[in-house]
């Protein structure tokens, strides 16, 4: 994961003059923002992009006309729109169970910290008073149901990833924030995991010096007899320096809310 050069920041607080437009584009997604007199239109397309073919650069151009190609539009009217808009990177607003490509064995009374990628979502507001247009997700993800049956449980994101132990390894992409996640196997036998629920909005979203977006790091525990989550421990060294990184934005949901039923006891299947 290192690198040289700082990430160049894609998000922004900009001005836009009525009829102008602007367009990001991610690979995964192509977004555009045109402002008029009385509304603002956002036009995106997803690509279904592989995630070893995902770029590694954010491009932004002036773009306010021949926007055909663009299948999904969205328009939020107003009596005189403003002209300042505020783009920010945001976290998926309902957890993401991630599977690792390859199933994981930890062994018994054993612990490993995963750090896993995920993809961001694309937050547009605008005017002095921030008021929300909409958040798009920079990359298209499927529903899940995480749960011992139909009636218990959450709907859920599903994602896939490379659940990789060096930290070094990670990919470096500046629309996805890496995710701390220490497993605790406090059993007899081994676990498998072959999908972890992650409490994605119990997270915050910080930016460290070297540009990279991280999150909260979590630790999961099973034990014989349940399954515990907790955020990481303040007083480790991941988490001193994560404080001391900028914030980018908070976590949306306290963490007792953000579990998963206390009805049942699963954060791995």
């Amino acid at each position: 994961m290192s690198q040289t050069d700082d990430i160049e920041r894609w998000w922004q607080t900009t001005h836009l003059e009525e009829n102008q437009g602007l367009t990001w584009n991610f690979g995964c997604l192509e977004l555009n923002i045109l402002r008029l007199k009385h509304e603002w239109q956002v036009r995106f397309n997803h690509t279904n992009v592989a995630l070893e073919e995902e770029q590694d650069h954010v491009t932004t151009q002036s773009e306010n006309q021949n926007l055909t190609r663009f299948k999904e539009l969205k328009r939020f009217v107003v009596a005189q729109t403003q002209s300042q808009i505020i783009i920010t990177p945001v976290l998926p607003d309902r957890n993401i169970v991630v599977k690792p490509f390859d199933r994981i064995m930890l062994l018994p009374d054993e612990h490993v910290t995963l750090y896993i990628s995920i993809v961001l979502w694309f937050r547009i507001c605008t005017g002095h008073n921030r008021v929300l247009l909409c958040q798009i997700p920079i990359r298209a993800l499927s529903d899940t149901w995480f749960g011992p049956n139909t009636q218990l449980g959450q709907l859920c994101y599903a994602s896939k990833t490379r659940a990789v132990i060096n930290k070094n390894l990670v990919s470096i992409k500046p629309y996805r924030a890496i995710i701390p996640v220490t497993i605790v196997n406090n059993q007899s036998h081994m676990l498998s995991i072959e999908k972890i629920n992650i409490p994605v909005p119990t997270l915050e979203l910080r930016q460290n010096q070297e540009g990279l977006l991280w999150t909260t790091g979590i630790t999961l525990i099973q034990t014989k007899s349940k399954s515990e989550i907790k955020l990481a421990d303040p007083t480790n060294e991941y988490s001193t320096r994560f404080f001391q990184w900028e914030l980018i934005n908070a976590a949306e949901t306290p963490l007792e809310e953000g579990l998963i039923s206390k009805a049942y006891n699963v954060f791995f299947s």
